[in-house]
């Protein structure tokens, strides 16, 4: 089966994705830890990474659990991951 290695792009774990009436949208975690919600477009991706074509740059933290719980604004505990 063929591949294709992507190069340059903007990638979020699957599990930051959340689908909204008005599209697919992710929480970003601003310096202060508040939370806002940005819509996104989004390309290819896998079980458990998911390509952001627009809407997000690199390097920017999103959220990954408890999103069913935040409003735009709101601040969240940021956990270190691995």
């Amino acid at each position: 089966m063929p591949t294709t290695r992507l190069r340059n792009v903007v990638t979020v774990p699957a599990v930051a994705l959340q689908n909204s009436p008005r599209g697919s949208f992710v929480f970003v975690v601003d310096a202060n830890n508040a939370v806002h919600q940005r819509m996104v477009t989004v390309g290819s991706g896998t079980a458990d990474r998911v390509v952001v074509s627009k809407g997000l740059d690199g390097g920017e933290r999103v959220v990954t659990d408890g999103q069913l719980l935040l409003v735009d604004g709101a601040h969240v505990r940021v956990l270190s991951g691995g």
